[in-house]
């Protein structure tokens, strides 16, 4: 019973400090609504992370084409601080960009977007034949007909080249026909990167550098092909029981789809640029980038997805997750803002670049400011709570584990010795144990003296087990809610410090003991 209390209430107390601090981050204090500016945007910031506990960000904000705010908040995975010139892994914003090389290649007629991607990419092939069919277009939007369900490529070792990427592709399935839906996988633009590669006819990090990056004034942006090539090689937080814990990136394949290395001086750049101010970027190339394909309903253009604010005003946005960073970039064309945020906590840790973002929209469209904190944050808690539940629960199962082990010792521990002359009109039948409980005679043993210790057995009346016997006990019975009572004990004799004990049948239901069955 003792037992019993400490798990319930080590149990209950795990919940409570889940309730508590749940509650707790519910009653957090945000900024005001107000205008987005400078001192706005850093208010929020120290007021999310100290809600949070987030390591790390880059935030850039620009309205048109003047930069609002661009800083850095918080330190690296390696303990440095972060500012506006720290490089931070863009994860999945890097398909816009390729999808931005793509489109210039098309603008100077030197692809088509509707023509087979094996036209310019002879070494693109897979283990089905409307591969053939898939054009550059099909690639940029996703819906290609390639799938994680048919092509789960990170559960493969990972390729070190855009060419041994799309080599990898041989092998696998398409999961619908090219054209017809849209599937998010991240070879699509390792497929478009490596297409880049062949027709420009040099490495497609140096078309990158050359044809985006440099013509925006990008300098300290460049794209990697794996994880491991990332600074700090990707290494940042995760969240766990409520903490951020610092942990290091697997290695990814992740060029062409993720792998754009950008600081929030140069993402600021880029929304001014892809809000097509300034006419940096022809507006034919922005507007088929950022419209959505709308293959069955698709809202998926190329890097940029359309929807709505919460305030119902247009937004375009794209996500992008590593296992230790994320990210977002958006656009408010009605407002003419920018927003691009990265964070170095993961997929698994909540959206902290999101949240962020939504906050900042909020105070741009005039609402209150909610206070959300990653899910995980909630979550994480009511895991805690059910571990130290589980917690005790565990020590009550160690405490009874010998009682429920020899609960289960059942008919497998007894064997028949013998019937005797019928007693009182009844057949008499004598069990002895075979486990570590059997008595045994003393040296000199009476002759004819019937020896046995009752553990446990099933009567066959009800499927139940009767009680084991402690101590030497006479405690062998069927349930008392067994129909018929089909078996009862008493004590025989007392012979050389040993219980006999006779099993006297009372009615003709069957009983079983491990080697035989009586009726």
């Amino acid at each position: 019973m003792k037992m019993r209390k400490v798990a319930a209430m080590t149990g209950l107390a795990g919940v409570l400090l889940a309730m508590g601090m749940t509650a707790a981050q519910a009653s957090a204090v945000t900024p005001s609504a107000g205008d987005l500016s400078a001192s706005v945007i850093d208010d929020y910031m120290r007021d999310y992370v100290e809600r949070t506990g987030l390591p790390g960000a880059t935030v850039a904000v620009t309205k048109g084409d003047q930069v609002v705010h661009v800083a850095g908040y918080g330190h690296t995975a390696g303990g440095e601080a972060i500012t506006k010139g720290t490089p931070m892994p863009l994860a999945s914003l890097s398909k816009s960009f390729t999808a931005l090389a793509v489109l210039r290649l098309a603008d100077e007629r030197k692809i088509s977007l509707d023509a087979a991607v094996q036209t310019y990419l002879p070494e693109f092939t897979m283990a089905d034949p409307r591969a053939a069919k898939i054009t550059v277009r099909q690639l940029l939007q996703q819906t290609s007909g390639m799938s994680d369900q048919s092509f789960p490529e990170l559960t493969l070792a990972a390729p070190d080249t855009l060419k041994d990427a799309v080599g990898m592709l041989r092998t696998a399935p398409l999961a619908s026909e090219p054209g017809t839906k849209m599937a998010y996988h991240n070879p699509n633009y390792a497929v478009a990167a490596r297409l880049v590669e062949v027709v420009a006819g040099v490495p497609f990090a140096d078309h990158m550098a050359a044809n985006v990056f440099g013509p925006l004034g990008m300098t300290s942006t460049a794209t990697v092909n794996t994880t491991s090539d990332l600074p700090g090689r990707g290494a940042g937080y995760i969240r766990a029981y409520g903490q951020v814990v610092e942990r290091s990136q697997p290695k990814w394949f992740i060029n062409g789809g993720a792998g754009v290395v950008s600081t929030a001086d140069d993402l600021a750049r880029w929304l001014i640029a892809q809000n097509g101010a300034g006419g940096v970027l022809p507006e034919k190339i922005l507007k088929t980038a950022q419209s959505a394909s709308g293959v069955a309903g698709s809202t998926y253009g190329m890097g940029w997805s359309e929807g709505k604010t919460d305030g119902g005003a247009p937004r375009l946005q794209h996500t992008g997750w590593l296992l230790t960073h994320n990210s977002v970039q958006t656009l408010l064309p009605e407002s003419t803002y920018g927003i691009a945020v990265v964070t170095n906590t993961g997929m698994i840790s909540g959206d902290d670049a999101l949240l962020i973002t939504n906050g900042l929209i909020d105070v741009v469209e005039g609402r209150p400011v909610a206070g959300a904190v990653p899910f995980t944050m909630s979550a994480d808690l009511w895991l805690a709570g059910l571990s130290v539940l589980n917690l005790g629960l565990g020590i009550l199962g160690v405490y009874r584990a010998g009682s429920w082990a020899r609960r289960r010792e059942g008919p497998g521990r007894l064997a028949c010795d013998r019937e005797t002359d019928s007693v009182r009109g009844a057949d008499r039948v004598l069990l002895r144990s075979r486990g570590p409980d059997r008595l045994r005679d003393e040296q000199g043993g009476h002759a004819g003296a019937d020896h046995i210790c009752v553990a446990r057995a099933v009567c066959l009346g009800c499927h139940r087990r009767t009680r084991r016997c402690r101590r030497r006990r006479l405690s062998f019975r069927p349930p008392r809610s067994c129909p018929g009572r089909s078996w009862t004990c008493r004590r025989d004799v007392r012979t050389a410090g040993n219980d006999h004990i006779s099993c006297v049948k009372q009615s003709r239901k069957r009983f079983s003991t491990a080697d035989h069955t009586y009726s």
